[in-house]
């Protein structure tokens, strides 16, 4: 049994249009479920804090560290030219 080359024709290049049409089409559904979550919905959402709310930073280990390098006034440890 042959195949018609019209058949073939439209064959590739249906599977030529749908393919980027299908991949635009989940991206675009990623984007819109996973990136541009609404804020409230439970979800992580990027952006500013809740009001309210300051963002807390915390420090682990020493938090005493010691500044080096030349100072203002001149550092006398440091060699001149």
């Amino acid at each position: 049994m042959t195949t018609l080359p019209l058949a073939s024709f439209l064959a590739g290049s249906l599977i030529s249009l749908l393919m980027p049409t299908i991949l635009l089409v989940s991206i675009v559904v990623w984007y819109m479920r996973a990136v541009r979550r609404p804020p409230g919905d439970g979800g992580p959402s990027v952006g500013a804090p809740a009001e309210g709310h300051q963002p807390t930073v915390t420090v682990t280990g020493p938090t005493s560290t010691a500044i080096t390098g030349p100072s203002a006034a001149g550092d006398p440890g440091t060699p001149s030219a």
